[in-house]
Parts: C-alpha cells; sequence; structure tokens
C-alpha cells in the first residue's frame, strides 16, 4: 500500500503509525516536502494515528491513501486517528505496474510479431548511499542493490521493445535516492525522489534517431553523381539533373557517419556538393570517383521544467510522442526538472491531463518559456516549441540572368554565382538561430537581379534590386 504524507510548516513535530506501528519519527521531516512509503497491509480495516509533538496540528499537512486525504483539519491537538480500509490485498505500485503494461501492450501488440528489441543504453548516476539504491524494468532486475558505490556513472545494456517499459526505483534503507538519477534516452528520471522506499516510473524506448535534412547541389553531369551514407545508398547514379537542389531526409543516430560521394565518369561532381547542417562537402571533388566526408550528428541537450499547481498527479507530458512525465507520478506545488537530448529545429510537446480539467495553473518551462498556463480544461494542450537552430525554407525565383544571381546568408554562401537558370525557383533549407539574420542578395554583372527575388516566410525580397552588386 501507497501512501504519502504532505507537510507545510512544522513538518519536524509530524508523526505516523499505521495499527501502532510507527511508519514517520517525529523529527525527521522537512517543511513543503512530498514523502512516499510503502507498507504492506492485509484486506480489511486499519487506523492512521496522526501525530504533533508540539500539540498544535498538522498545519495543514495531510495524509494520503488510496487518493484520500486524511488529516486536513488536523489543526490542534497532538494526535488525531483515522480509519481506512484496504479492499484488495495488492499494493498501489503493483496497480501502477499492471496500468502501465496494459499501455505497453496497445502499442506493442502480443509479441507474436516477434519485434525486434532496441538496444537501449541505461545509465545511473550515484551521489551519496549508492549500496542503497536498486532497479527493475518490467519486473527484470537491472541494478541488485548493495552493488553500486557512491558518486559513480554506470551504464547498462538492455534490448527492450518499442513503447512503454516501467522502472521501480528502490531504495534499501527507505530515504530515497539522495540526488542519484537514471536516465534513458536523454531523460533524467529519480531526481526527486528523495524520500521512501520505491518510486515508479514509465518511459519510452525508441530507436534514437534524428531527423537529420541533407541537400544535394548539382551543376553540370548532374547525373553522374550518386550519394551514400554509411554505406546506405541515397541518391542512386543517374537519377539527378544539372542546376538543381535536392532535398533529403535520413533518421540517424547519434554519433559519427560517413557520406561517399561518388561520380560515375570520374571527372568529380563539377563544383557541386552536399550539404549537411550547414557544412558543404565535395566542392573541391573535381576529379575521381569517389569522395568520402564524416559528419557528426548530434543532440542539443534540453533543460525543461513542470511546475505544478493543484492536482499534480493529473499531469503527464510528452515530446514528439515520447513519454516524458507519466501521469500519476508528480505532486502538488512543486517543480521538476528534467533534461532531455533533442535534435536542432522544432519539437511538439503534449501536456496532457487524466481527469480533463487541465492543468490549473501549472505550466511548462523550455528556454525561459512558459507553455500551458492557459491549459484550464481538456485532456491535452500541443505546444510547438524550439531547439537549437530552426529549419527555414527559403527560395529564389529567377527571371533573365539567374546566372549572374548569389545569396548568402549571414555570410555564409548559399546560392553560388554562376549556379542559377533563367526563369526557374530553387529551394533551401537553412537551420537558423532564432533571432535576427542577413540575407546578401548578389549580382556578378552589377545590374541588380531584373526582377527576381528571395522568398523567406512568405516575404519577397530583392524585387527592387534593379542595379548594383549586392542588396
Amino acid at each position: 500500500m501507497i501512501m504519502t504524507v504532505t507537510s507545510t510548516i512544522g513538518a519536524n513535530e509530524i508523526g505516523l503509525l499505521i495499527d501502532g506501528t510507527e511508519i514517520v519519527a517525529m523529527g525527521s521531516l522537512a517543511n513543503h516536502q512530498v514523502y512516499t512509503y510503502s507498507v504492506c497491509l492485509t484486506v480489511g480495516a486499519h487506523m492512521a494515528a496522526l501525530l504533533d509533538s508540539y500539540g498544535d496540528g498538522w498545519h495543514g499537512g495531510y495524509l494520503t491513501i488510496n487518493g484520500v486525504d486524511y488529516g486536513k483539519e488536523f489543526l490542534g491537538g497532538a494526535s488525531q486517528t483515522h480509519t481506512f480500509i484496504v479492499l484488495v490485498q495488492v499494493e498501489a505500485e503493483n496497480q501502477f505496474l499492471t496500468k502501465a503494461k496494459e499501455v505497453a501492450a496497445e502499442q506493442q501488440g502480443d509479441g507474436s510479431g516477434g519485434a525486434p528489441c532496441i538496444d537501449t543504453v541505461i545509465t545511473v548516476t550515484t551521489t551519496i548511499w549508492g549500496n542503497e539504491v536498486g532497479i527493475k524494468i518490467d519486473d527484470a532486475e537491472l541494478v541488485v542493490q548493495g552493488t553500486l558505490k557512491n558518486n559513480q556513472e554506470y551504464k547498462f545494456n538492455m534490448c527492450l521493445s518499442a513503447g512503454t517499459h516501467v522502472a521501480k526505483l528502490e531504495d534499501s534503507y527507505g530515504d530515497g535516492w539522495h540526488g542519484s538519477y537514471m536516465s534513458v534516452g536523454g531523460v533524467d528520471y529519480g531526481k526527486e525522489f528523495l524520500s521512501g522506499a520505491v518510486s515508479m516510473i514509465t518511459f519510452s524506448a525508441s530507436s534514437s534517431c534524428v531527423e537529420t535534412t541533407m541537400t544535394v547541389t548539382t551543376t553540370a553531369g548532374g547525373f553522374e553523381m550518386g550519394l551514400k551514407i554509411d554505406d546506405i545508398e541515397l541518391v542512386a547514379q543517374g537519377s539527378l539533373a544539372n542546376n538543381q537542389v535536392y532535398t533529403f531526409t535520413m533518421c540517424l543516430s547519434i554519433g559519427l557517419h560517413t557520406a561517399a560521394l561518388l561520380d560515375s565518369y570520374a571527372d568529380g561532381w563539377h563544383g557541386g556538393y552536399l550539404t549537411i547542417n550547414g557544412v558543404d562537402y565535395g566542392r573541391d571533388f573535381l576529379t575521381g570517383t569517389v569522395a568520402t566526408h564524416q559528419f557528426t550528428v548530434s543532440c542539443v541537450s534540453t533543460t525543461m521544467t513542470v511546475t505544478t499547481k493543484s492536482w499534480g498527479p493529473e499531469i503527464g507530458l510528452t515530446i514528439d510522442g515520447t513519454v516524458i512525465i507519466a501521469e500519476g507520478s508528480l505532486y502538488n506545488f512543486q517543480v521538476y526538472t528534467y533534461t532531455v537530448c533533442l535534435s536542432s529545429g522544432s519539437h511538439e510537446a503534449n501536456l496532457l491531463d487524466s481527469y480533463g480539467d487541465g492543468w490549473h495553473g501549472g505550466f511548462l518551462t523550455i528556454g525561459g518559456v512558459d507553455y500551458g498556463k492557459e491549459f484550464l480544461t481538456g485532456t491535452m494542450s500541443t505546444h510547438t516549441f524550439y531547439v537549437g537552430c530552426i529549419d527555414t525554407l527559403m527560395k529564389i525565383t529567377t527571371t533573365t540572368w539567374g546566372s549572374e544571381a548569389g545569396l548568402a546568408i549571414d555570410g555564409n554562401e548559399l546560392a553560388a554565382q554562376g549556379s542559377l537558370s533563367n526563369y526557374q525557383e530553387y529551394t533551401y533549407t537553412v537551420c537558423l538561430s532564432p533571432g535576427v539574420h542577413e540575407a546578401n542578395l548578389l549580382d556578378s554583372y552589377g545590374d541588380g537581379w531584373h526582377h527576381g527575388y528571395l522568398t523567406i516566410n512568405g516575404i519577397d525580397y530583392g524585387r527592387d534590386f534593379l542595379t548594383g552588386t549586392s542588396q
């Protein structure tokens, strides 16, 4: 049976007995905290004795069992007793497990299809009392209590099916993890586990790849060009045309990758090039059949906080469909901090409420921006936020003398002079940080763009660029 004690002021005066057995010793609690306890009780009636050493009650603090609060009216005296009933001899943590497994089963099916598992790295970072730490994943023991040391980082590998999983964070002494935590997929769990013997959380296993956009810009000999990423063919030779820009997206794991630029005629890419994350590769590939380049796919460590008001247990949160906060895991009037590793660009946060009446003024904060303060009704509120740079679509429309036109963004060449044709539209995607940027429209002959123009976010630039070498 899981029970919590929520303290306000005078917490060091609080004590608790269940059926005469001490659960909370007076002098052991701090103000404005939530403490979780796991007690194994038989089916039937039980007695809770709320104690106060000073004789002035619990000052609005209270005991919660099975969603029922006891003691909010305990504002005077040294003790107050309450009777509660255990109807089913199943601990609340097992109910949590059952519900989480139902969710996982819905996501994963019955398993008869033999879906492959995903190699998942689980990192455990200890502070003090590391030997008290234990972890079970879906009832399978991952960390045996007594095996970890203080102030260490441990990495474990588990092959998990895609979807939701349950982690049981255990503490042998019953005083939480002292700031230790478990990390999966860049998300930290357990930092708020500061009291009690057990904390139940859910997390998602996914392939952890990052959607990576890359462009191939051709000049002459486009049909000779080919491209492989990590030996996987992305561009087949013979498939590209001259003087074009092609955009491709691959989901790549975080780390180092290899791009092989191929040419069927063995005379290189004629000034054509590959662009990944704003870096051009292959401009110097002017001879031969292959040029290889290495590039890195990385994510941005993103800190987010959730501030709860009332009804914190109703709150849930997903980022891009990945569960960050399981409904039922938070408490009232707290601030929780999470660190998630996200790719640069736009992401979606779904704020969830199990009761359907919003977050009651609670909110999510990312990058100094608050989301959800207006989420006062309903089961979900969706918000888009940006990490690192933002994929920005821009288009060049040429008229006459397209070959004279060039474009630089923040001093970086985007369209080389001589690479464009007349009466064409060229589309580019550039990942830019939020804020002000500079577009430099160039003309090699000095007579402007002849009513050609650049379009960014629906706004046209350069229609009046009718003379000169730059605007």
